[in-house]
């Protein structure tokens, strides 16, 4: 009696048979890796991330999702995407924000919220603008100056406005480095309009610590 003959092998077969035993398909049916890394990212073809993506546009597909993440992390951050491509400021921008943000999220387990900063990490919090401080201590540094005469001592100065900032003499690197960067604006303002931006000294002062 002879063997049946073999079944015909559908597209369907023949594309598993061809998978390796990482791969992975989802319950959209779409293929993608089940764990993309540094050592295979390479592999995911084009095919894949165009299905990949429908997969995650279409049926939510998180798998998918986390595929595509670490696929495109590991392209920008061995220099595979846009290498040879001459992008203007703001596209340069948005890849290096997509850039951070995915590196946040592999490298550092990041959640997406954090990673793309629409929420602070753990120990993490916005760092709060010194420009209205660092101009103040330049413009009393400066009225210091002028209150000395012909020749000021610049030390004395910044020791002032140290010890009137932060009622400590620990401030006075933070009033020199405040100092040179405005000193050139600030300089040529009179007496009364320096005061004026020492109008609300009183929130600021004795309230600092040297950063």
């Amino acid at each position: 009696m002879k063997p049946p003959p073999p079944k015909k092998k559908t597209k369907a077969t023949q594309s598993s048979e061809a998978l390796s035993e990482d791969a992975y398909i989802s319950h959209a049916g779409v293929i993608s890796y089940a764990d993309v890394n540094k050592d295979n990212y390479l592999d995911f073809t084009a095919k894949d991330v165009t299905r990949a993506e429908k997969s995650v546009r279409v049926d939510f597909d998180e798998v998918a999702a986390q595929n595509l993440i670490r696929y495109f992390h590991y392209r920008l951050k061995n220099g595979c995407l846009f290498d040879d491509v001459r992008l203007k400021p703001k596209e340069r921008a948005f890849i290096d924000y997509v850039e951070h943000a995915f590196a946040r999220m592999v490298e550092q387990k990041k959640s997406p919220e954090v990673a793309f900063g629409l929420a602070p990490g753990k120990g993490e919090h916005r760092r709060e603008s010194t420009v209205e401080r660092d101009v103040q201590l330049a413009a009393y540094a400066i009225l210091h100056m002028r209150s000395q005469g012909a020749n000021p001592n610049k030390e004395k100065a910044f020791d002032a406005a140290a010890v009137k900032f932060y009622a400590a003499h620990g401030g006075k690197p933070v009033a020199k480095a405040a100092y040179r960067k405005y000193e050139r604006e600030l300089k040529s303002m009179t007496d009364k309009s320096l005061e004026e931006l020492l109008s609300n000294e009183s929130e600021t002062s004795n309230d600092n610590e040297p950063s």
